[in-house]
């Protein structure tokens, strides 16, 4: 390429000079060889401007030549990836959001059930005989109460409620933290009763 511009440099001098010179007597034979001599000198510089730009124009030889600084901000598009060349490895952990993936693209498969679900520390407590009571199980804090379970030491402690609480304020059934147990002992002798919450992991 410098070669090139060095090339047209010089065919530039040579214009010039042809159209400076001024002979004060000059037959018409050489008028037609100086006027040739200018058209030629022109014909050469646009060729070569046509060969600069075809060269300008032209792809990058080699492998590996094209790097970050070559390419301008934001000038990258969809249709410029090919398709499936962007694997996992590329792809910065924690970048992607609910609002990158589609609608019902992930499966049942592909998430892992433990880091949604939990149950919550069991509550244990003792029914005193004869007596009736309730109570809250919570899950972590942020996070939805789904269900509920109990059981108890023996027999006769009866469960009247077991049910997720809703927040009426966020709308209708919007479930809660926490699942609300109801309960009497029967008998004559305390009972131990056993209860916990299922859990939805809303943490993010």
């Amino acid at each position: 390429m410098d070669e090139l511009r060095h090339e047209i440099e010089l065919l530039k001098a040579e214009i010039a000079t042809l159209k400076e010179e001024r002979l004060p007597q000059v037959d018409r034979a050489s008028k037609r060889r100086d006027k040739r001599q200018v058209f030629a000198g022109f014909g050469l510089f646009a060729v070569a401007i046509v060969i600069a730009g075809t060269m300008s124009a032209s792809a990058l030889t080699g492998t590996n030549t094209v790097d970050t600084g070559d390419i301008k901000d934001g000038n990258v598009r969809t249709g410029d990836i090919y398709t499936n060349a962007v694997i996992g490895s590329k792809v910065k952990d924690g970048a992607l959001r609910g609002a990158d993936l589609a609608d019902n693209t992930i499966g049942g498969s592909k998430l892992d059930a433990s880091s949604m679900f939990y149950v919550a520390k069991t509550d244990v407590r003792t029914v005193t005989a004869s007596t009736s009571g309730n109570h809250n199980v919570s899950c972590e804090p942020g996070d939805l109460a789904l269900a509920g379970g109990f059981a108890n030491s023996g027999t006769g402690v009866e469960i009247y409620t077991e049910t997720p609480l809703y927040v009426e304020s966020a709308g209708p059934h919007a479930l809660g933290n926490s699942v609300f147990f109801q309960y009497k002992n029967t008998t004559a002798a305390p009972r131990s009763l056993y209860t916990w919450a299922v859990c939805f992991n809303e943490t993010p």
